[in-house]
């Protein structure tokens, strides 16, 4: 039992599950975005003769839609995927269910200021910046929830 436990708190597992952790994201930032930037790009060269940017990204809330499908696929999964789901009160209260529903509120809002608002009201920097600070807030969730589920699956 010992030497388990041991076995599972090495250097090359941690490493290993953040790697894993860390590939997961890459796939999902990829596969998740590639239709969306695929949009916007074809839009931008078809439409203007301007070049690509991010910044109707901000501005439409697809970043949005995104974090929260995110999110949401991140807490079914690992609901549904590990065994030890609920033996840690504490920390599975606020990863799956404070954590999202802040995430939750927070894209909602910031999805409706610019339809609410009239555009020169708005600091459109400051939007972008605070839709970054979430993207990367869901980034490190991600990795976080996702090096939990595989260590689960090694301890099984």
């Amino acid at each position: 039992m010992l030497k388990n436990s041991v076995k599972n708190i090495s250097v090359e597992n941690i490493l290993k599950r953040l790697g894993k952790s860390l590939t997961w994201l890459a796939f999902t930032v990829f596969f998740g975005l590639l239709f969306p930037i695929g949009l916007v790009w074809l839009d931008s060269y078809l439409t203007t003769p301007q070049y690509f940017s991010f910044n109707s990204f901000f501005k439409n809330g697809t970043l949005m839609f995104f974090v929260m499908a995110v999110v949401a696929s991140i807490t079914l999964d690992y609901h549904l995927s590990t065994q030890t789901f609920g033996q840690r009160k504490f920390l599975d209260g606020f990863l799956f269910t404070f954590f999202p529903f802040i995430i939750m509120v927070t894209c909602v809002i910031l999805f409706f200021i610019p339809y609410k608002e009239p555009s020169e009201d708005i600091n459109f920097e400051q939007l972008r910046l605070i839709e970054i600070y979430i993207l990367l807030g869901v980034f490190f969730y991600g990795i976080i929830v996702k090096f939990n589920a595989f260590k689960d699956q090694e301890d099984k």
